[in-house]
C-alpha cells in the first residue's frame, strides 16, 4: 500500500474513497444530528437548518475539501512530495474516529480555518521569519475558526508559541496579532448591535467557550483507540524532529510550527472532555503531517509498516461500525 502512496495518485484517491466509505458507512445509514451546544454563531447560521442526513453528507464533503487543502498546503511549502496523498488519508482517519466525529460538528467546520492558520505560520523561500501580514492572517484565520467553534480559542497558544519560535518580540507583531483576532468580530459585533441582539449572541459565544465540546467515552475500546493514536502521533513527531536535521531551515521551522499545534490539540482535549476518540480531531494537522513523514520515509521491512497501516484502517472502520 505504501508503494502506491509514493507513485499512483489515482489509485491513492480510490483507496481514500474506500476508506471514507468504511469509516462513514454507519453515519450515512444512521446519521447524527447537529449538536445543539458548543457551536459558534456562524456554525448554526450556515448549518443549523440541515436535517441529519444532509448534515452528514455535508461533513463528508468538508472533510474531503479540508484534506485536499492540507495536502496542497504541505506540497506548496515543500513539506511532502507531489505524488503522495498520505496526509489526506491520515487526516481523514483522525477526523473520522468514532461516532462523535462522523457528523457535522463545530470543530470540523473550524478545522478549515485552523489549516489556513497553520499555512499562514509557514515560511517560504529565503524568508526565515513571519511578516506582519502573515501574523495578521494567522490571527484572523484563528478568529474565524472561533466563530464556528468558540473553544478553538485554545489554539491561540500554539500561534503565540510560533511567534516566539520566530523570535517575534516587537510590539508591532503582537499588535497585529490582536488586530487579526479582532478583525472578524468587529463587523459581527456591529451587526449584532444594529440588530439589537448583541447581548444574546455574546452569551452564546461565552456558552460555547465554557461548554463541554467533546463526548466523553468510557469504553475500553474508546480509550484504547485514542491512546494508540496519541502514542503514534508522539512517535511520528519524534521521527519528524530527528529528521529535521537533514532538511533546510525553512523545513525545520515549518515542521516545528505544525508540531506546536499538537500542544493546542492536547489543551483542547483536556479542557473539553479529556483524551477520548473525538479528541483526535483536535490535533489532526500534526498527526497527518508527522505520520506521513514516518510512513513515507520507510525504506526497510516495508511489509511491517504496510501491515500496521492496514490494521489501523481496519480497526478504525470496525470501531466506527460495530463498537460505537
Amino acid at each position: 500500500m505504501l508503494k502506491v502512496f509514493r507513485t499512483d495518485v489515482y489509485m491513492q484517491a480510490v483507496i481514500i474513497a474506500v476508506v471514507a466509505a468504511l469509516l462513514w458507512a454507519r453515519a450515512i445509514v444512521v446519521p447524527t444530528a447537529i449538536p445543539t451546544y458548543s457551536g459558534g454563531s456562524l456554525f448554526y447560521l450556515l448549518f443549523g437548518w440541515m436535517p441529519p442526513r444532509v448534515a452528514t453528507l455535508t461533513a463528508i464533503v468538508i472533510i474531503a475539501l479540508e484534506g485536499l487543502l492540507l495536502n496542497g498546503m504541505l506540497y506548496r511549502n515543500k513539506m511532502i512530495n507531489q505524488n503522495t496523498l498520505l496526509p489526506m488519508l491520515f487526516f481523514l482517519l483522525a477526523m473520522s474516529l468514532g461516532t462523535a466525529q462522523t457528523g457535522l460538528t463545530p470543530l470540523l467546520a473550524a478545522t478549515l480555518f485552523i489549516i489556513l492558520c497553520v499555512g499562514q505560520l509557514m515560511v517560504t523561500g529565503t524568508l526565515l521569519s513571519l511578516s506582519i501580514d502573515k501574523t495578521f492572517g494567522a490571527a484572523a484565520c484563528l478568529s474565524l475558526a472561533t466563530l464556528f467553534c468558540p473553544s478553538a480559542v485554545v489554539f491561540l497558544l500554539p500561534v503565540m508559541m510560533c511567534m516566539v519560535n520566530y523570535s517575534l518580540y516587537s510590539w508591532r507583531d503582537w499588535t497585529m496579532l490582536l488586530l487579526g483576532l479582532a478583525a472578524p468580530y468587529i463587523p459581527l459585533e456591529l451587526y449584532y448591535y444594529l440588530s439589537d441582539n448583541m447581548f444574546y449572541q455574546n452569551y452564546l459565544l461565552f456558552y460555547g467557550l465554557t461548554d463541554i465540546a467533546l463526548t466523553v467515552s468510557h469504553s475500553a475500546a474508546g480509550w484504547t483507540m485514542c491512546g494508540v493514536f496519541t502514542l503514534l502521533t508522539l512517535v511520528a513527531m519524534t521521527h519528524t524532529a530527528v529528521g529535521n536535521q537533514s532538511h533546510g531551515t525553512n523545513y525545520t521551522k515549518n515542521s516545528t510550527a505544525i508540531m506546536l499545534f499538537f500542544v493546542g490539540g492536547i489543551a483542547y482535549s483536556l479542557a473539553y472532555g479529556g483524551l477520548v476518540p473525538a479528541a483526535t480531531q483536535a490535533y489532526t494537522v500534526p498527526f497527518a503531517f508527522c505520520t506521513t513523514t514516518l510512513f513515507y520515509d520507510v525504506k526497510e521491512k516495508e511489509w511491517i509498516w504496510n501491515t500496521l497501516l492496514t490494521l489501523m484502517l481496519l480497526a478504525a472502520a470496525a470501531y466506527n461500525t460495530f463498537i460505537q
